[in-house]
């Protein structure tokens, strides 16, 4: 009887759990120049996130906003190579378009995945986000930054 009990509630967490897949938002950007697109598909309206700034020396110097969701996915397609810079830990890849200079994307790969915040500046629908969020990341180790980015970052995909 109990296994009986499970299966409809089971039934209805995962219509609910579908629905809400099928629902994502997708947001699109590109960099100044144009050579470089970015999809960013969401689980919610981007009124719903804040953008996080880090206090990091690069981050600070650069004026720089993230935004990802680890339920999210990034697509990011350049017609041109970007260049990837290291800084802190050295763990995470910096992309920007090597003819604007924009930055796109900060990732980390491990294992057969890779995880990624994008620019949010660089989406057409900035205005729709909540004020920003000042992080720190500068006081964590390089083990609990890579906890901290498998789940805050959505996967990316790169098609150069």
């Amino acid at each position: 009887m109990g296994a009986h009990l499970r299966s409809p509630i089971l039934s209805v967490f995962l219509t609910y759990y579908k629905s809400i897949i099928n629902m994502h938002k997708e947001y699109k950007g590109t960099c100044k120049c144009g050579n470089v697109d970015i999809l960013v598909n969401l689980p919610l309206e981007l009124s719903a996130y804040s953008p996080r700034t880090c206090n990091c020396d690069y981050c600070k110097k650069r004026e720089l906003t993230v935004i990802s969701d680890v339920c999210g996915s990034i697509k990011v397609t350049s017609r041109i190579p970007l260049r990837i810079e290291r800084q802190g830990s050295n763990q995470a890849d910096f992309r920007n378009c090597s003819k604007c200079g924009d930055f796109i994307i900060v990732s980390y790969s491990y294992s057969d995945c890779c995880k990624g915040a994008v620019n949010a500046a660089l989406l057409s629908s900035i205005a729709a986000f909540k004020r920003p969020t000042p992080i720190s990341t500068k006081l964590l180790s390089s083990s609990k930054k890579l906890q901290r980015w498998k789940t805050v970052w959505s996967e990316v995909s790169y098609y150069e």
